[in-house]
């Protein structure tokens, strides 16, 4: 399993418009949260 999960990791981290959707989300979730406290 360690080969596997090694390279499903790497496949993932190569996939750079997915991580930038991920950034954005995670992005605009914080910011959700901060509107909300107010």
């Amino acid at each position: 399993m360690g080969k596997s999960l090694d390279l499903g990791y790497q496949a993932m981290a190569a996939d750079t418009a997915r991580e930038n959707a991920a950034i954005n989300w995670c992005n605009a979730l914080s910011e959700d949260m901060r509107d909300a406290s107010r």
